[in-house]
This record gives C-alpha cells, sequence and structure tokens, in this order.
C-alpha cells in the first residue's frame, strides 16, 4: 500500500507555473455507444510540480479562487458557469514522486471529492525502437499499461521534461500523443507554451471536505458509489412526487439504471 504523503502540502502552495501544454482528449464514456466527446485539457508544470486539468475546470477554479479571496465573482458573468462544464472529473497533481488524483464520485446524493497518492512510477514504459515527426517535433514511441488500459504513447526529447497528460509520465520527454488499446481514449497535444507565468494556489486543492484515503479505499467507494446511484436518486424523486403512478416510477428507475451502465468506459478500467 503506498501511503498518502499529505504532509507535503503543509507549507503554503502558491505556484508559479512556467509552462502549458494544452490537449485535446477524445474520449467515449460507453463503449457500446458511437457518442463521443472532446474536451482540451492543460498541463502546468515548473520544475518541481505540474498539473493536470480540463481547462474549463481550471477557468472554474479560478473563479471560486477570486470568491475567496475577495469575497465576490468580480469579472465573472452570470452563464460563466453553465459555459465552463466539464465531463472530466479528476484533476492530475504530480509533486515530489508522488502522483495526486483529486476525482469527483457522485452517488446520487451530491458530489464527494476523494484524494488519493501513488508513487509516480506507477507504469513502467517500454521504449520502442519506432520514431516519428509530429508537429515539427522528432518523437519516439513507447508503450505502457496502468488501470486496465494498454497505452501507445509518442514523446519528445525536444521538451526535456518527462511528464504528460493525465498519469502518462516518467519519459525521457513530453508525452506528445497518447491512445489506448480500445482507440476509445485518445490525447493530442495542440499547443505548447514554454515561456509562462500562471499563478495556481494548490491550498484549495486540499479544502474543507475532500477525503484523503488510499487508492485501494478509492476504487471500492468508487463501486459503492455507482451501486448506491440509483437507490439514492429514487430516494430524491420519490421524496418531490408525492402523487406519481407506478409506470411512472418504473420508467424513472430504468432511467437511472441506464446511467449507471452508459457510465462503462472510464479511463481507468477496475476489475
Amino acid at each position: 500500500m503506498f501511503f498518502l504523503p499529505f504532509s507535503l502540502f503543509s507549507q503554503k502552495l502558491d505556484h508559479s507555473f512556467k509552462g502549458k501544454v494544452l490537449y485535446n482528449i477524445s474520449f467515449k464514456l460507453d463503449s457500446t455507444s458511437s457518442r463521443s466527446y472532446n474536451e482540451v485539457a492543460e498541463l502546468l508544470f515548473n520544475d518541481s510540480t505540474s498539473l493536470f486539468r480540463s481547462v474549463n475546470f481550471g477557468k472554474r477554479d479560478s473563479a471560486l479562487y477570486s470568491l475567496e479571496k475577495n469575497g465576490d465573482f468580480e469579472g465573472y458573468s452570470m452563464s460563466f458557469f453553465g459555459e465552463t462544464l466539464t465531463v472530466l472529473p479528476f484533476q492530475i497533481l504530480k509533486q515530489h514522486n508522488t502522483i495526486f488524483t483529486f476525482q469527483n464520485l457522485n452517488a446520487g446524493n451530491g458530489i464527494n471529492v476523494f484524494c488519493y497518492a501513488e508513487p509516480s512510477n506507477s507504469i513502467e514504459w517500454k521504449l520502442i525502437d519506432s520514431t516519428k515527426t509530429i508537429a515539427g517535433m522528432h518523437c519516439q514511441k513507447a508503450e505502457g499499461k496502468y488501470a486496465g488500459r494498454n497505452w501507445e504513447v509518442w514523446f519528445t526529447n525536444e521538451i526535456p521534461i518527462n511528464d504528460g497528460p493525465y498519469k502518462l509520465s516518467g519519459l525521457p520527454g513530453l508525452v506528445i500523443s497518447a491512445i489506448d488499446n480500445t482507440k476509445t481514449w485518445k490525447l493530442e497535444c495542440l499547443k505548447i507554451n514554454t515561456d509562462l507565468i500562471k499563478e495556481v494556489n494548490l491550498n484549495r486543492y486540499l479544502r474543507t471536505g475532500i477525503q484523503k484515503v488510499s487508492r485501494e479505499a478509492f476504487l471500492n467507494e468508487e463501486s459503492n458509489a455507482k451501486k448506491s446511484y440509483v437507490q439514492n436518486r429514487m430516494i430524491e424523486f420519490l421524496s418531490n412526487n408525492k402523487s406519481i403512478s407506478d409506470d411512472e416510477i418504473k420508467e424513472r428507475k430504468r432511467n437511472f439504471q441506464a446511467s449507471v451502465d452508459s457510465d462503462n468506459n472510464w479511463i481507468e478500467l477496475h476489475p
């Protein structure tokens, strides 16, 4: 078991990131459906820390930080939160040879935020003697396994940081492109900026309410959330709808169950 080194966060964590890489993430949440999603995510990095999250999450986080610091959402419109929705409920913080995952779970009765830690060398990479040029950069192929998926990635040592999108790090260069063996999760670099100053307050990632657990405990919570989702949604639905027919109750329950069943292809697969 890998124990959480949360003492690493005891100091103030206002970080200046000096670089940013934008990635497009193309993915399917339901492996039986043709529907796919696309979101833009950002990898912020400096010499010791990196943060991977959806761009929309970053925008919402900045707004919430403004509220905490200034007491209002100064500069943000009423429609802002509707325009910055994300279907990627995780953020990945890499620091001190540790990968911290912050992930939302919805058990049908509200959102709970969990954090767990893993060693940064969780993926054992195999370097492949194959190269190609991507966006003008010389890239090499590598393969690795993690959380039920086999990943094929292309990295470049022209950007000499051993990082990449999601948890795909530990190679001798920046990961530019990645695809899993089912071809339902694909991450591609859109833009690289190595001349950046961006301030992020990382203490918000350990705000009150986040549950710090082991990875094993998180997987149990994730499984329990799926099992409880339909029951909790039905309790809420029935409490708000006193006069409703049996057929309507059955239909609503089927809809809730279909929602759970369609969430079958998350980026991490578990037995």
